[in-house]
């Protein structure tokens, strides 16, 4: 009887946790003959004859495989990509401050998921942490979780009720502004579920050590995408 109750709640627990999608990209070098075509060049090298595509993937965290993925040149920026990337219902999406864009946070929340992501810095952001920090000076864990305001007046429009949570890591002391679209998990989750995103990075140095994707040696764009495809 014991083991059946034990099975019934575990079954409960797996149907509770959502599951985790991580969204980000990396670079790839390839052939130098491909840097005069647009958006190929190698960014921070001007005057040298290199290119690179960029592997944007959407990434099951726990099911460890590429749930979607889109190759471009390695100049495009991450957010207008993650727009052609297919996004599911019901799932928790994480990324990071590269993703700072409206209008995905609104694609995930419009089809029914939610995401956790970081803020990049402005002087709203520094305001409140110095205003938050002053009174929980030795608190670790949470700090803050309240509503997200962005600086964008455009951005207030759009009517997207996000929260707004400030953490101290317990062991580096880092402090980390978190951006999350669901209601009811806690701060900590929150956190929790950022530090999972780790899991892409952990997939582009297994791709390109084990399969040695670091360089590409082909010279078109189309070669390109076959081998990463």
């Amino acid at each position: 009887m014991l083991d059946i109750r034990a099975k019934a709640e575990s079954r409960k627990i797996k149907k509770a946790i959502r599951q985790i999608l991580a969204i980000d990209s990396t670079e790839i070098k390839v052939h130098g003959s491909l840097f005069s075509e647009l958006g190929w060049r190698q960014k921070h090298c001007k005057n040298e004859h290199k290119a690179a595509a960029k592997l944007h993937v959407i990434w099951d965290v726990d099911g460890e495989w590429i749930d979607d993925f889109v190759i471009t040149p390695g100049r495009r920026n991450d957010s207008p990509v993650s727009l052609e990337l297919r996004l599911l219902q019901g799932k928790m999406y994480v990324f990071d401050r590269a993703y700072n864009d409206f209008d995905l946070w609104k694609k995930i929340v419009s089809i029914k998921s939610d995401f956790v992501t970081r803020l990049k810095d402005s002087p709203r952001v520094r305001y409140l942490q110095i205003k938050i920090l002053h009174k929980m000076k030795n608190k670790d864990g949470v700090l803050y979780d309240g509503p997200y305001k962005p600086t964008n007046k455009t951005n207030c429009k759009k009517n997207l009720k996000l929260r707004h949570v400030i953490y101290r890591d317990p062991v580096s002391q880092k402090i980390f502004h978190f951006v999350c679209s669901d209601s009811k998990i806690s701060g900590q989750t929150i956190a929790d579920i950022y530090k999972r995103r780790w899991a892409v990075e952990l997939l582009f140095r297994w791709l390109k050590g084990h399969l040695d994707i670091r360089r590409l040696p082909v010279k078109t764009k189309n070669a390109v995408r076959v081998l990463l495809a």
